[in-house]
């Protein structure tokens, strides 16, 4: 059974289909849910965050 050729035959059409304003969207959004957690994460008694 051969899972390397069946993840990367699904994987790469949507890479393909990416283009670079994607591509800043994607930094765009990320940069927003950071800048969330930040301002979270410096209100008092708040000194680690766990992610299960």
């Amino acid at each position: 059974m051969q899972l390397n050729g069946y993840a990367t035959d699904i994987r790469y059409p949507y890479f393909e289909a990416l283009t670079v304003q994607d591509g800043l969207m994607a930094i765009q959004h990320a940069q927003k849910v950071m800048s969330f957690y930040k301002e979270k994460l410096n209100k008092p008694n708040i000194h680690e965050i766990v992610i299960d």
